[in-house]
């Protein structure tokens, strides 16, 4: 196997390693791995995906499909020695296989320790700067509205918690809840101010859970020719 297509057989394992491990059915449904920024819907301003989309063709729409199509092809593909201690190529592509299965342990950690509600709820009140008291009111200025929208929000999509819990704390019911949040997601795809904000609130509860001890993944992939790539799982 040449190098190119070693690469591209090691990078589709690695995005495949959470479904393999359990933790989702598709690649695209884990959101700690670089697999979103390869399909454009997350990028990561510090991973150079051209290296390996450009095999796939010039034009990005078309890599980007056939990159996925790709990895899609190997998802009912079990564990693949050639890229453990002892396989087939260069085994120090991967290092040790306990480093693998170590990274799959705490990423596995990673998904059990998702903040708690009460976590979600501090980030919003500090990023837009409201107390308890009004978040859990029954006012209704702009404001307010969006912070709770934002906290609803953030619990669904990366807390321990639900939107259930969310309209215990502020009094609103489930509909109500779910409707702001589809009206502030579908605002985001236009509006920049509020994509940012919802962005904001993300990368705080990333670094966050960062500091709970949750480490990334980290894989290198190295190239023949003493060409190294390096790229960080997140």
């Amino acid at each position: 196997m040449d190098a190119d297509s070693y690469l591209l057989e090691l990078v589709a394992y690695i995005h495949l390693n959470p479904v393999r491990a359990g933790m989702v059915t598709a690649s695209e449904e884990y959101p700690w791995s670089s697999h979103l920024a390869y399909l454009g819907t997350d990028p990561l301003p510090w991973l150079a995906t051209e290296q390996v989309l450009s095999m796939f063709g010039t034009r990005c729409g078309q890599a980007v499909r056939l990159f996925c199509q790709f990895v899609g092809e190997r998802a009912g593909d079990g564990r693949n020695n050639d890229f453990h201690q002892g396989g087939a190529f260069d085994s120090r592509l991967l290092g040790e296989e306990r480093f693998v299965d170590e990274a799959l342990e705490k990423a596995q950690l990673r998904r059990e320790q998702k903040p708690t509600v009460r976590e979600v709820l501090e980030t919003i009140k500090t990023i837009c700067n409201i107390d308890d008291e009004k978040l859990c009111s029954r006012q209704r200025g702009r404001a307010i509205i969006e912070a709770r929208t934002l906290a609803a929000w953030a619990v669904a999509e990366f807390s321990d918690g639900t939107i259930s819990e969310v309209g215990r704390i502020f009094g609103r019911d489930i509909s109500t809840l779910s409707a702001c949040i589809k009206r502030m997601t579908d605002k985001a795809r236009h509006d920049f101010v509020v994509a940012g904000r919802m962005e904001l609130v993300k990368q705080a509860l990333m670094k966050e859970v960062a500091q709970h001890g949750l480490f990334a993944i980290v894989l290198f992939f190295v190239l023949i020719n003493d060409t190294i790539l390096s790229t960080i799982c997140l």
